[in-house]
């Protein structure tokens, strides 16, 4: 039994792709300190429509390795604009 963020994957969580990924997780990274406190968290983008889906999972064992890392119910799910807005924040994917 797997217990984790979904398997052991190494190269996870994706790198920032561009300086648009990096505006979206900076947004992410406020709304989820202001509402979690998390600091050790993994980022990952996602288009979604016309809207942004950064998911941030909360870091809980970090000597481990890729998805490892995280467990499943610490995971919040931010949508945002283009610009960076959080228009919702979710305690889910």
């Amino acid at each position: 039994m797997v217990v984790g963020c979904g398997g052991e994957n190494e190269a996870w969580p994706p790198p920032v792709q561009n300086k648009q990924e990096q505006l979206l997780v900076d947004s992410a990274r406020r709304a989820v300190n202001q509402f979690d406190g998390w600091t050790n968290v993994a980022w990952v983008v996602e288009r979604q429509g016309r809207q942004w889906r950064v998911q941030a999972w909360q870091i809980v064992h970090p000597e481990a390795k890729g998805k490892m890392r995280c467990v499943p119910w610490g995971v919040r799910g931010i949508l945002l604009d283009d610009d960076g807005k959080v228009l919702e924040y979710r305690n889910h994917l």
